[in-house]
């Protein structure tokens, strides 16, 4: 768990203190998917935008 929490921490403070594109990066598939649902909300795209 503490893993994963880091995981989510790293991906939010990469969508707030930087400008560049998003990178999912993750040990596992609900990992990756978390990352990608981050992004979608930060750009604040609905689903079927996205």
């Amino acid at each position: 768990m503490q893993f994963y929490m880091r995981h989510l921490d790293v991906v939010f403070d990469k969508m707030i203190l930087t400008d560049k594109v998003g990178h999912a990066y993750s040990l596992g598939k609900e990992g990756v998917e978390d990352v990608m649902e981050i992004i979608r909300i930060s750009g604040g795209w609905t689903n079927e935008e996205f």
